[in-house]
């Protein structure tokens, strides 16, 4: 670099605006979610997904013939009674 290089960019400089050499702030996150967070479900949906599935299946089964949903007989209710209720867990905090 010439003499007469270094003084062009220095006069140069002195006329740019002074620009931050810091990283920027982040910006306000969008309130929309990202494609990938639309794409991405939640441990629920996925659950929810999987019994829709099953049922549709259970549901073909019936109709195809496969699969025979039927009354259970006496003896049937006696050997296997209906299960007591399951306590629900406390909600968490």
């Amino acid at each position: 670099m010439t003499s007469v290089t270094r003084e062009v960019q220095r006069a140069d400089a002195a006329n740019l605006p002074e620009t931050n050499v810091a990283a920027p702030a982040k910006e306000k996150r969008n309130a929309e979610p990202t494609v990938w967070a639309r794409l991405m479900k939640s441990a629920r949906e996925r659950a929810e997904e999987k019994r829709q599935d099953k049922l549709e299946f259970v549901r073909e089964q019936v109709e195809n013939g496969e699969l025979v949903i039927r009354q259970m007989t006496a003896e049937e209710r006696r050997r296997y009674p209906p299960r007591p209720a399951q306590p629900k867990r406390p909600a968490k905090k």
